[in-house]
């Protein structure tokens, strides 16, 4: 078994919150969160930044 990195793991993350706002189903849905997936998405961001930040130390 291949263990991902974090960072890759964040980015496979992204990609799913990314397909799924996208989905059919998921646009026709009428629900008000109290976090919205592009909140989800924008801190993943940060954290891939963050990561990277580290890598380059």
């Amino acid at each position: 078994m291949t263990t991902k990195s974090l960072q890759e793991l964040v980015i496979d993350a992204q990609k799913i919150l990314e397909q799924i706002r996208q989905h059919e189903e998921f646009k026709t849905l009428e629900y008000s969160p109290d976090v919205m997936i592009g909140d989800a998405i924008q801190a993943l961001s940060e954290l891939d930044l963050a990561l990277f930040e580290k890598f380059i130390e």
